[in-house]
Formats: structure tokens, sequence, C-alpha cells
């Protein structure tokens, strides 16, 4: 797992061992930076963050902040040492579960202009994210949902798919709230 892009570029992010945690292949992380845009600004949410290597590539092409949402106290450890490594200081990590921290962000008053969410295959979790998610919302935000390309993407009321792409084994699709521009 590497930084593909920004002013950490090619930096070798630390992963954990075992199966719990599936990386972002660096070529859908590739080609989802190369769809938002080369450089990034704004306020960056990474749903499931794993060890962090989205909102660090987020971090390092430019994202004013960027709040990790993982649950797993092994992989928050990774996600500082890797935010150390790639001196990526904007950041807030939330240890809980997404749904409490959502909820705690939404209370807090924060928007994002972009969300990422890459939940674990299998469980059923796009949904309850999007159905929380629009109280973090501007007009403008982009939500990237990483998935299963052969799974169907539980589209909500109030959001407009804009882009999929299918890469390898998943597919990323790109989401805006209805009304709102991208």
């Amino acid at each position: 797992m590497r930084v593909i892009g920004g002013k950490a570029k090619g930096m070798r992010l630390k992963s954990g061992k075992g199966l719990d945690v599936r990386p972002t292949a660096d070529r859908v992380k590739e080609s989802v930076f190369n769809m938002l845009g080369q450089y990034i600004s704004g306020d960056f949410l990474d749903v499931f963050a794993g060890y962090g290597g989205i909102g660090i590539e987020a971090a390092s092409r430019g994202a004013q902040s960027v709040t990790f949402i993982e649950k797993d106290r092994g992989n928050v450890g990774i996600i500082r040492e890797n935010c150390d490594k790639a001196r990526i200081d904007n950041i807030v990590i939330l240890q809980m579960d997404f749904r409490l921290a959502l909820e705690r962000l939404a209370r807090d008053g924060k928007v994002f202009d972009y969300v990422f969410i890459d939940p674990p295959y299998r469980q059923d979790l796009i949904s309850p994210v999007l159905e929380l998610l629009p109280a973090l919302l501007k007009s403008d935000s982009v939500v990237v949902v990483e998935q299963p390309k052969k799974e169907e993407l539980p589209l909500r009321e109030g959001y407009v798919l804009t882009k999929t792409r299918s890469l390898g084994d998943s597919k990323v699709s790109f989401l805006k709230l209805q009304g709102g521009s991208f």
C-alpha cells in the first residue's frame, strides 16, 4: 500500500496482518482520484478507514482536513503511524462504530466535501451509511462508494448516481445529493 499522488507520493504505508481489512488497490485508488481531480480541496471523510490509505491519499492531494472512522483499535494505531510517516496532521480519528461517529459528526455540525465509503464486503452497510450521511453533506459534496463489482448499489432516495467504474473485482460509484452539482 502506497501513496500514489500529491506531497507524499511514493510513500509506502503500513498495513496490518490478516484478512480483516482489504485495502483499496492502488489501481482503484488512482482511478478514484483521477475522477475526483488530481488535487482536491475541502474536508474529506473516510468511513471504514481500515489502515487510512484513502484518507491519507486525499490529504496528500490537498484536502484541508481528513476525518477517519474506524472502530478497530489496532487499525486506528496503524492510521496514526501512517499519518505520522506521511506528515499528515490535519486529521481526526473516530474510533467507534460508524453509526455513532456519523451521528456525532452531525451533532457537531460537521460537513464534508468528499466522503469515501468502503465497508467490509457482504455486510450490507452501505445503505445505513447513506441514510445517515445527508446531514454531513453540502449541495455539491461527492460521495464515493467502493463495493464488489457484482453487488447492486443500494441507492437511497435523495441521491443521484453520477458515475460508475468497474475495476477488477471492485466497482466505484459516485453519488451526489439530488439537486446538487458534480
